[in-house]
């Protein structure tokens, strides 16, 4: 993960404007992996199962002051040879999404990084700090429709804020660059987002996200 050419951990700061934020925690989930061979044809690639990843879905994951919750690996089967690019959703597929974590594997049991049952989990979860304040970016599916909060809708959302990426491996890495999300963006000026459709940073940050993506997915 980076933003521009820098590198982001616990150690190094995140300039924004006139200001440094230190990052408090990045943690996105991913699914849907497709990898482009040499061939330039694309094929669905299958991820292997461990704590950080089941049901074609992977979290990654950077929580400073918490290193036994850390991943930025992903693992995928042993046998897919030489790798062009990988394709992949930003966020849990809707027939995952609104499951009750309680009895979903791992890493679709972590509890912050769910809402409720009806708006499902937070595909994002970026939270930055600094001696001013607090600053968020929360992304999940939003315009769900159930009869309460506690139920999970039979309907997909009304935004499903699942973002398809395409990224090229290098050297066997994928760096998501941050840049590109919260461009135009003031973590000083602007309050936070949680996805929220009339929030004006969100509209930002999420017309970036879909300028970005390949498509917005469903």
């Amino acid at each position: 993960m980076k933003h521009g050419d820098v590198l982001l951990d616990c150690q190094s700061p995140w300039d924004n404007g006139n200001q440094s934020w230190a990052i408090d925690q990045i943690q996105l989930y991913m699914s849907h992996f497709e990898i482009m061979t040499e061939s330039g044809q694309w094929q669905t690639i299958d991820l292997v199962d461990n704590d950080f990843q089941a049901k074609n879905v992977a979290l990654v994951s950077l929580i400073c002051g918490q290193p036994n919750t850390n991943n930025l690996t992903l693992a995928f089967d042993s046998s897919i040879g030489s790798v062009e690019k990988v394709r992949f959703k930003f966020g849990v597929p809707f027939e995952l999404n609104h499951v009750n974590p309680l009895g979903q594997p791992s890493p679709l049991n972590v509890p912050s990084m769910f809402w409720v049952w009806q708006t499902g989990h937070k595909f994002a979860r970026v939270e930055l700090n600094n001696k001013n304040g607090d600053w968020l970016f929360h992304l999940g599916s939003t315009g769900c429709s159930s009869a309460s909060a506690l139920r999970a809708p039979v309907q997909q959302c009304r935004q499903p804020n699942l973002f398809t990426v395409e990224l090229p491996v290098q050297n066997a890495q994928l760096n998501i660059d941050f840049e590109h999300w919260f461009n135009g963006v003031s973590f000083g000026d602007m309050p936070s987002c949680k996805s929220q459709p009339d929030n004006s940073t969100c509209q930002v940050i999420l017309t970036n996200l879909l300028n970005s993506s390949v498509k917005q997915g469903q």
